[in-house]
C-alpha cells in the first residue's frame, strides 16, 4: 500500500486541502447569523460580554471557563473597532453598511464576529488533522482524515455558536500533531510544542488538558518501536533524554495555560473556589459522577447513541473495525509500525470516551477531545477499505468512499440547512408583530419564549393568574403542541432550529 507520497504537499494535494477547508467553512458559516436580533444560547453572552469588559478590567473575574477565547475575542473586537473608525474617518461607512448591514448594530455585531471567529477556527482544524494523518500514515490518510473531520455533524452544529469548544479543539489538534511527531522523530521541540498547544487548548476549555495523555503515550510508543525494531532510528532508547523532554512538555503546557488564563495564578483565590460557579474547581464538581455500574453502562450507551449520532455513524464504526484489525494483526504476529501509530489514536479514543462517560453530565461537546483521534482512524480505515475491497483487479474507490462518507456528510448538510432556515422563534416574532393587535395580553408558557414575547409586548407575562378575570390573551406554548383553546398560530421545528411553537387564544 502506498502510504507515503513525499514530504511536501504536491500542487494537487494543496488544492484538495483548500477544497476541504472551503467545504468545512461553508458548512460552519451557513446561517451563522441565526436568531438575530435575539441571542437564544445563554452561554454566548458570557463570551461576548466578558470580552467587551476586558477593556475596563483585564480580569474577567470568573473561571467557569478559562480565558483564552475571551481575550482572543477582545483583540478581534478591537481590530473591528479600528476598522469601523477608519470607515468613519475616510467617509465610506455608507458603503460598508451596504455590504455589511450589521456593522453599526452593536446589539448583534459582536455576536456575529465571534461566531465567525469560532467557525473559522473550527474549519481550520482540518489542517492539523491532515498533518497528523500524514505524519503517521501518509498523504492519502491525511486528506481523508481532514475530510472526515470537516463533515462531523455535531462539530458542524456546535461551530455555529460563540463557544470555546471549537477553538479548544483547534489548538488541541495541533498539540496532538506534535505529539504524533514524537513517535516518528522525537525531537525536544516536538515535546515542547505539543505541551504548549495542549496548554493553550486547556486555556480555551479545561477538558482540552486531557490531551496531555498523548505526550507520554507517544514517548512510550516510540520506545515500543525501538524495542520491536520497527523504527528507522537505530540504537538504544534515550531514557534520560525522554524523561527530560516529558518534563519540558509539562512546563510548556503550564505556560500555555497561563498564557491564556494568567489570572488563574494572579487571582488564584477566585480560580480555586469550588463553592460557586465563578471558580474553576466548581466546574469539575458540577459535572458530577456516577458509580461504577452506571459508568460501564453509560460507556456503552453513550457510544451507541450519543457519540454515534454526533459523528454520523460510520466514523464510530471505523473505530471499532480498526480496533479489530489491529488486534487480529497482533495475534497473527504481523504487527507493524502502522499498528503502533494506530495505538496512539485508539487508546486515547477509548480512554477519553470511558472517562467522560463517567460524568453525570456527559454532554456531547465534552466528547470533542476525541474527535481528532477518530477522524484520523477513519481516514486510515477508508484507505484500507478502498484498497482491500475490489471487483476483480480494480479497487472500488468511489463506491467505498461514498458508503463511508455519505452518512456524516448528509447529517452535516442537514445541520447547516437547519441554521439557514433560522430559528422558529423568529416566525413567532413576525406573527406577534403583524397579527396580534396592540393592547392584547401575551402569556409565554416557557422562558425560552420570554425574550421574543417581551421584545414585542413589554407587558408579556409568564403567569396568566396575574391577569384580571375575563381577560382575553394569547398563550405561547413551546414543544407541547395544542393542549386547549384554539390554536391560531403554529410553526414546526422539523428541519429547523428552535422549538415547536403554538399560539392559542384563551380567556382568563
Amino acid at each position: 500500500m502506498d502510504w507515503n507520497i513525499g514530504e511536501y504537499m504536491s500542487r494537487k494535494t494543496s488544492s484538495l486541502i483548500y477544497l476541504i477547508i472551503f467545504l468545512a467553512l461553508i458548512l460552519r458559516l451557513a446561517g451563522i447569523s441565526h436568531g438575530f436580533p435575539f441571542i437564544f444560547h445563554p452561554d454566548e453572552s458570557t463570551i461576548v460580554q466578558s470580552a467587551l469588559g476586558v477593556r475596563f478590567e483585564p480580569n474577567p473575574g470568573h473561571f467557569d471557563w478559562p480565558h483564552f477565547f475571551i481575550y482572543a475575542n477582545y483583540f478581534v473586537f478591537l481590530a473591528f473597532a479600528k476598522i469601523r473608525e477608519l470607515a468613519i474617518d475616510y467617509n465610506f461607512q455608507n458603503f460598508m453598511i451596504k455590504i455589511f448591514p450589521l456593522m453599526w448594530d452593536d446589539t448583534v455585531v459582536f455576536y456575529f464576529i465571534t461566531r465567525v471567529f469560532a467557525a473559522v477556527l473550527g474549519a481550520l482544524t482540518v489542517i492539523p488533522i491532515y498533518k497528523t494523518g500524514k505524519v503517521l500514515f501518509g498523504e492519502k490518510v491525511g486528506l481523508l482524515s481532514a475530510l472526515a473531520f470537516a463533515v462531523i455533524p455535531f462539530h458542524v452544529w456546535h461551530s455555529h455558536y460563540s463557544l470555546p469548544d471549537a477553538p479548544m479543539l483547534f489548538f488541541l489538534s495541533w498539540g496532538i500533531y506534535f505529539a504524533a511527531r514524537i513517535i516518528t522523530q522525537g525531537y525536544p521541540i516536538d515535546y515542547m510544542l505539543s505541551g504548549l498547544f495542549i496548554g493553550i487548548a486547556a486555556s480555551n476549555k479545561y477538558n482540552g488538558g486531557l490531551g496531555a495523555v498523548t505526550v507520554p503515550l507517544a514517548a512510550f510508543l516510540r520506545w515500543v518501536l525501538v524495542k520491536m525494531r520497527l523504527s528507522e532510528t537505530r540504537g538504544d532508547f534515550p531514557y534520560f533524554k525522554t524523561i527530560l523532554n516529558l518534563f519540558l512538555s509539562g512546563i510548556f503546557a503550564f505556560l500555555g495555560f497561563l498564557l491564556g488564563t494568567p489570572y488563574a495564578a494572579l487571582d488564584y483565590e477566585t480560580f480555586s473556589r469550588k463553592d460557586t460557579a465563578v471558580g474553576a474547581f466548581w466546574q469539575f464538581a458540577n459535572v458530577g459522577s456516577v458509580d461504577f455500574a452506571q459508568h460501564v453502562n453509560k460507556f456503552f450507551t453513550d457510544m451507541s447513541f450519543k457519540i454515534a449520532d454526533d459523528l454520523g455513524y460510520t466514523i464510530l464504526a471505523a473505530l471499532f473495525l480498526t480496533s479489530g484489525i489491529v488486534l487480529i494483526r497482533f495475534l497473527k504476529g504481523t504487527f507493524s509500525r502502522f499498528d503502533v501509530s494506530l495505538m496512539f489514536l485508539i487508546i486515547p479514543a477509548y480512554a477519553l470516551i470511558y472517562y467522560i462517560s463517567g460524568f453525570e453530565k456527559s454532554r456531547s461537546q465534552y466528547y470533542f477531545v476525541m474527535y481528532p483521534f477518530v477522524s484520523i482512524i477513519f481516514g486510515y480505515f477508508s484507505v484500507w477499505a478502498m484498497n482491500k475491497v475490489s471487483l476483480g483487479m480494480k479497487p472500488l474507490y468511489f463506491p467505498i468512499a461514498l458508503l463511508l462518507f455519505l452518512p456524516p456528510f448528509y447529517f452535516s448538510v442537514f445541520n447547516a440547512v437547519r441554521f439557514l432556515r433560522n430559528d422558529t422563534r423568529l416566525d413567532l416574532k413576525k406573527f406577534l408583530e403583524t397579527e396580534v393587535p396592540l393592547g392584547t395580553r401575551v402569556v409565554y408558557g416557557s422562558s425560552d419564549a420570554e425574550s421574543v414575547s417581551k421584545y414585542v409586548f413589554n407587558n408579556a407575562t409568564k403567569d396568566p393568574t396575574k391577569l384580571p378575570k375575563g381577560t382575553r390573551y394569547y398563550y405561547i406554548e413551546l414543544n407541547k403542541g395544542v393542549s386547549s383553546g384554539r390554536a391560531i398560530f403554529e410553526v414546526s421545528n422539523k428541519g429547523r432550529i428552535g422549538p415547536y411553537i403554538t399560539v392559542e387564544e384563551m380567556i382568563r
